[in-house]
């Protein structure tokens, strides 16, 4: 629906605003000057000057204006046969032309009315004849006010505006059809000297049928948790004053399910179907339905086709109808530098995940593992193993671990994403349960052995262990033989 707009064009060629003074000071007697080529002179009297411009003679008394055809002249002071003090203007046009609305709302149902007024302000001196034509073809005219009157389609506005004074005339209209955004112009022609002159003024409006509106209300809750139920109301009201009837109205939705409906209305598969809905004037009739939400994203959507005095109207409405997202929770656990666990957590207690799609990705050591889960249950998860190959040189940064999963709850398809970071700058040192060190995993500087090299270090450590009993041995037979 566009805005109302009102365009009020002042055309005048060349623009003028108020009288242009000529000359404003002292002249003497024996000194005439001459003001846009014409020469001007003063004779000055003991009480009064006469005053030539041109061919132009104004005979003025002191301390007094006059007014002329296209002049005016004011004498403040004057000195007999020496100089007169005095300002001459010559008068102007300035010519307001505006056409306006009341009310002024720019949309409009059909069976309201407005009032348009054509106000003519002249701002100059001059009186000015002028003459409107307003075009109101396939508009119902209900009252005109004099000096307007309608011929032909068009109101006729012919006067006149005295200098300084407005003029105006008003015509009502009622709004007994439909019209699409319509520009309705105004042309205002007077004459300045022999020259014609044209202003323009245009107003524009629209007319709805909202005769019978249709609303379709939902409580105003956020969201709605999978498979809730909820309460749709639908709300036919004639607010015309004349019968209306819903030739059809019917219901289709994406993602919910029915699961009650007035009996007014036939469930024939996929959609809700009702006609013949009669509302007399100012009746208003409320049908209540109940859905269940079975997608994360329901929607409702009615289309209504109504037919009433004025014609045949449609109405299309849609409403979205939100659930909670429900998505699975990705951590990924560092073993060690070469061994990663990703784990893939079902952590809400009402929806399984099943027929997972699993897709890890990383520019490190460009691995590419997909995997399908066929179910992860409630509060439960699934560990995907990643395994990377021992590097003789660590990175000294993060590489990003790109994780998308596909699964189903219930009949959605859903999808989650989410950027995790394989951080291998420093070695990890592993622990056990109860959160110690594990010592028999780590040489003297605490840095973690392969398997290789914890079994080198149980030969060297039995040795040294086997030498420490041979010493005390010996030892132990030499003390003997001295006692």
């Amino acid at each position: 629906m566009k805005k109302f707009l009102i365009l009020l064009l002042i055309l005048m060629l060349p623009t003028v605003f108020a009288d242009t003074e000529l000359f404003s000071g002292k002249l003497y007697d024996n000194e005439p000057t001459e003001i846009n080529g014409i020469q001007l002179a003063v004779s000055s009297g003991s009480r009064s000057s006469l005053i030539k411009y041109g061919s132009e003679e104004f005979l003025v008394i002191v301390n007094s204006c006059e007014n002329y055809d296209d002049y005016k002249v004011c004498l403040h002071n004057v000195e007999e046969t020496i100089f007169s003090e005095f300002t001459i203007s010559r008068k102007e046009i300035e010519i307001k032309f505006e056409k306006t609305l009341d009310p002024d709302q720019g949309s409009f149902k059909l069976g309201q009315a407005t009032t348009v007024k054509l106000l003519v302000s002249n701002l100059g001196s001059i009186p000015v004849d002028f003459i409107i034509l307003d075009d109101v073809s396939n508009l119902t005219i209900t009252n005109i006010a004099s000096p307007c009157k309608l011929e032909n389609d068009y109101i006729i506005f012919d006067s006149a505006a005295s200098g300084n004074s407005a003029a105006s005339c008003t015509y009502r209209v009622f709004f007994n059809k439909i019209i699409d955004d319509e520009e309705r112009e105004a042309v205002l022609n007077y004459s300045e000297g022999n020259e014609t002159k044209q202003l323009k003024a245009d107003v524009s409006f629209e007319v709805h049928d909202e005769s019978l509106s249709l609303n379709l209300i939902i409580n105003d809750k956020k969201k709605y948790e999978l498979y809730e139920l909820f309460i749709a109301e639908i709300e036919l009201k004639n607010t015309f004053a004349e019968p209306v009837t819903v030739k059809t109205l019917e219901i289709t939705t994406e993602g919910l399910k029915i699961v009650d409906f007035p009996n007014k209305f036939r469930n024939p598969g996929q959609y809700l179907f009702a006609e013949e809905i009669e509302l007399k004037p100012g009746e208003t009739k409320k049908y209540e339905f109940t859905y269940n939400l079975t997608g994360f994203n329901g929607k409702l959507i009615t289309n209504m086709n109504s037919f009433s005095p004025r014609g045949l109207k449609n109405n299309l409405q849609t409403k979205t109808i939100e659930a909670n997202s429900v998505k699975p929770d990705i951590r990924l656990e560092k073993v060690s530098d070469t061994h990663f666990k990703i784990h893939i957590a079902n952590q809400n207690t009402k929806y399984h995940f099943k027929n997972l799609d699993v897709k890890v990705q990383t520019n490190l050591q460009n691995i590419n593992i997909e995997k399908n889960i066929e179910e992860i249950r409630l509060a439960s998860d699934y560990v995907l193993d990643l395994y990377l190959e021992e590097m003789k040189t660590k990175p000294d940064v993060k590489y990003p671990l790109f994780i998308t999963v596909d699964y189903e709850i219930g009949e959605n398809q859903l999808s989650f994403s989410r950027t995790l970071e394989i951080d291998i700058r420093e070695r990890i040192i592993p622990v056990d349960n109860q959160g110690v060190t594990n010592q028999s995993n780590l040489t003297l500087d605490g840095l973690p052995y392969s398997s290789k090299n914890k079994i080198t270090l149980y030969v060297v450590l039995g040795l040294i262990v086997l030498a420490i009993i041979i010493g005390i041995s010996i030892f132990l037979l030499r003390k003997r033989k001295l006692v």
